[in-house]
């Protein structure tokens, strides 16, 4: 006989089966729940996203050439030309129907006939509420990214803007990017806060300057930029933009010949020189 107590054996019931309609159940109102909120935040998602999106183009906008004309003049002989590629023709005189494509036979001289803005800026600001009361520039001729020397990046657009009092300006316009959670802004409280131009002197009463060319950045600078224009008499002359510290665009014309007062002699010698009637 053996002196080992008997083994006694634990045997456990076997557990209960899963309630699979509780999980099931569960996992339907986290379904629910996503689909709710995804439902209730998507149109906001959504528009954001366009409004980034059309930021980036913006802020890596090139005009397709150096001497892409977005504002200027025709005259009669002249064929009105199609906007450059990636702009669009904001008005070209409809009263007169001075259109893309057609000769213009009158005997004016049509001053804002070639008037554009990059397709992207006008879907930028329409997506926004960049600019109050709806009061934005029409031509833009420069557009892109830029850094201010305290490293700040900053989207700048400049474009002719019609002051009732000043005629028409060239004026810069800084918008303070957005985004995930930020819509983009115009620097300052204020539209006159931001907004730093060159006045009559080059784009004001007379319309003295012929054609307005897209502007380019300055490779060695990301502040810098330029912008080429034509006086009347055909001569060239370069405005020098930079992106400041104090949130500012400075607008100059670059001097020599293509200044104002040199375009202003030379119209005085011209005007001098020819025989009275």
């Amino acid at each position: 006989m053996s002196d080992q107590p008997p083994v006694h054996r634990l045997d456990y019931a076997p557990g209960r089966p899963p309630r699979k309609w509780l999980r099931r159940l569960v996992m339907a109102i986290v379904a629910a729940s996503v689909i709710g909120t995804g439902l209730k935040y998507w149109p906001a998602v959504r528009d954001r996203a366009v409004v980034l999106y059309w930021q980036r183009q913006c802020m890596n906008f090139q005009p397709p050439g150096p001497d892409t004309v977005v504002l200027g003049d025709v005259r009669p002989g002249d064929v009105v030309p199609q906007p450059p590629r990636g702009y669009i023709s904001l008005h070209t005189s409809p009263a007169y129907f001075i259109l893309p494509g057609m000769v213009v036979t009158g005997p004016y001289t049509y001053g804002d006939a070639v008037c554009c803005a990059p397709i992207c800026w006008g879907h930028f600001v329409e997506a926004t509420s960049l600019y109050p009361y709806s009061n934005q520039p029409d031509a833009i001729v420069f557009l892109h990214a830029r850094r201010n020397p305290c490293g700040l990046e900053r989207l700048v657009a400049v474009g002719r803007w019609d002051d009732p009092q000043e005629n028409s300006t060239l004026v810069a316009s800084i918008v303070v990017p957005g985004d995930a959670g930020h819509l983009p802004k115009l620097q300052g409280g204020g539209v006159d806060d931001q907004l730093q131009g060159i006045r009559q002197e080059f784009w004001g009463e007379g319309f003295n300057t012929r054609k307005i060319f897209a502007g380019t950045v300055d490779p060695a600078d990301e502040s810098r930029f330029t912008i080429e224009f034509e006086w009347l008499d055909g001569v060239r002359g370069v405005i020098d933009g930079q992106l400041l510290d104090t949130g500012h665009v400075n607008l100059t014309i670059r001097p020599g010949p293509g200044d104002y007062d040199s375009y202003n002699k030379r119209m005085q010698d011209r005007a001098a020189t020819q025989p009275a009637n």
